[in-house]
């Protein structure tokens, strides 16, 4: 029996299905057609939601789309999990097989329990925009000096972002160095959370991960992800 696609949902679809009044037939059709997957920051977002009304409805719309799968951790959690299980034993790491289930959201979705917390949602109203002004300023100026550096190298700047990415992903590639930083951010976050010191090099490595090792990684993933998508 084949499996069915995987489709993650976020804020801006959970909003089109509530507020269009014709949308009733394309849910069941992505009920019926996907394994549908909630993320965590889907949920989070919606209880920042000022309006009681419209906050209940977008939680109730969660409730149905969880009842065709499930929901997922934070992204900052996923990337946690799946670099220390690929630093304990990088040779049997299969990122498929990796846990990624959120059932305390599931829980708190179909419970309802967070619908009528107005104090609760004021506060991760403001915690939202806070995180999307930093996010903003986190990347504005890595973008400033990567279109500098297409300017003094004489190349043309990517007009899309695949673009950008095919750029980024060549030997030596920032996408890299990105990807090596990453690890070991995981790394000392997780030896902190274990009461480790970050200097310890047995809990967190010196040296970063090679781009030759992230260059296996990645291959075996998307060979991994190739193989599920034509199951």
């Amino acid at each position: 029996m084949a499996l069915r696609p995987i489709l993650a949902v976020d804020t801006g679809v959970v909003n089109r299905l509530v507020k269009d009044e014709h949308s009733e037939p394309y849910l069941v059709a992505i009920l019926l057609s996907f394994d549908v997957r909630v993320p965590e920051m889907t949920v989070g977002e919606i209880l920042g939601t000022r309006d009681s009304a419209m906050r209940r409805n977008l939680l109730a719309m969660c409730r149905r789309l969880l009842g065709g799968g499930e929901a997922m951790l934070p992204p900052h959690v996923i990337i946690d999990i799946l670099v220390h299980e690929h630093h304990q034993n990088p040779d049997a790491f299969d990122w498929t097989r990796t846990g990624i289930r959120d059932r305390p959201t599931e829980d708190q979705v179909h419970k309802g329990s967070l619908l009528d917390d107005e104090e609760l949602s004021a506060r991760q109203g403001d915690h939202l925009f806070k995180l999307q002004r930093a996010f903003k300023q986190c990347f504005q100026q890595p973008k400033e000096m990567r279109r500098a550096n297409f300017e003094a190298e004489g190349k043309k700047r990517p007009d899309t972002f695949s673009e950008w990415l095919l750029h980024e992903r060549m030997d030596g590639g920032h996408f890299w160095l990105s990807a090596s930083s990453i690890y070991r951010a995981a790394l000392r976050y997780r030896a902190g959370l274990r009461g480790k010191s970050i200097s310890d090099t047995t809990v967190v490595p010196d040296t970063l991960p090679s781009e030759s090792a992230l260059k296996r990684v990645h291959r075996v993933m998307s060979t991994l992800q190739s193989t599920c998508d034509g199951v």
